[in-house]
């Protein structure tokens, strides 16, 4: 990045684990001022959903987030300093290290566009540093939990796989449920026990219907209690619970039968499996059900404790 600053270059940088899903370089058109721009770890938008545009001065408080950053040709006292705090600290992380490089000088008044003075150049001018908006230069948890982006109706233009932790399995799995990653068809081939889970729509919105909003969402004294979350919660573990047992037990089955073969609901046969084959199971997405909508709600019936199955269990 220093040599391609010192080139006179702009450049784009971003981590092997985010996701590029449209052209940034539209939005970083917006801001020809814009020294720095950079992703954050922050959880909310500063100035709500309705707005695309940087984060205001209360996004500089929460980390920043070196996995997509742009860097103007003009920043290149900054990238050197950067860049010689990391080999004097080798072992400290650079990601620390940036925000305090950046932050070193203070700061100057943020401009209407949201631009911020920090680093001071080695001319004596600051500068200008922005947050990029943390619905539209997404985190793991903007983007798959509190699923802003989407509460915004918005693609966003990257998706950073952070907030999670169960290594590079773990992203790409959480890619996967996502609809962002494409497998080769060797992942297909294993046996997988497969269901469609039963969410009641009196456990999602308990406050009753003509509380939720066009979008799903409801004011916030209609929001779920605790008690209610951690019922939605239960329910859901259960069917999981109940459908990784039913997969082990097809499992052992059809592996002591040899080359017999079984199916459950539409299933295709399920083939003898190999002793070494770790039984699996997958959950398709549901929308919440109400009692008459929902053909097979066994558990919509059952409180939480008592265990819930799955309304639909297929071997595929």
């Amino acid at each position: 990045m220093l040599q391609l600053a010192k080139l006179g270059v702009d450049a784009l940088t971003v981590d092997a684990d985010a996701f590029i899903l449209r052209d940034a370089w539209q939005y970083i058109k917006r801001y020809p001022h814009a020294d720095v721009l950079m992703s954050s770890d922050m959880l909310y938008a500063t100035l709500g959903y309705n707005h695309t545009g940087l984060e205001s001065q209360r996004g500089f408080g929460p980390d920043f987030n070196i996995g997509y950053i742009f860097i103007r040709h003009t920043a290149v006292d900054f990238v050197q300093s950067w860049r010689d705090a990391c080999f004097r600290s080798p072992t400290a992380w650079d990601q620390h290290l940036f925000a305090q490089t950046l932050r070193r000088g203070g700061q100057g008044q943020i401009t209407p566009k949201n631009l911020l003075p920090m680093f001071r150049a080695k001319d004596g001018h600051r500068l200008l540093a922005g947050v990029l908006p943390v619905g539209l230069f997404a985190s793991g948890h903007t983007f798959f939990v509190t699923r802003m982006a989407h509460q915004m109706r918005r693609q966003p233009f990257m998706v950073h796989t952070t907030f999670q932790y169960g290594g590079t399995e773990g992203k790409r799995h959480r890619l996967r449920e996502g609809m962002m990653w494409e497998d080769d068809e060797a992942y297909y081939s294993a046996d997988f026990l497969s269901y469609t889970p039963d969410i009641p729509y009196s456990y999602v919105y308990p406050s009753g219907n003509a509380t939720v909003r066009a979008d799903g969402s409801v004011r916030f004294e209609h929001r779920m209690s605790v008690a209610q979350h951690f019922r939605l919660v239960h329910h859901q573990l259960a069917q999981i619970r109940n459908a990784l047992a039913l997969a082990q037990s097809l499992a052992a089955s059809s592996f002591s039968r040899g080359s017999s073969a079984a199916s459950i609901g539409t299933g295709r046969p399920i083939k003898a499996s190999s002793p070494a084959r770790r039984p699996r199971c997958r959950c398709s997405s549901a929308r919440p059900t109400t009692s008459s909508t929902s053909s097979t709600s066994t558990a919509g019936s059952q409180s939480p404790s008592s265990g819930s199955t799955p309304s639909s269990a297929t071997r595929a």
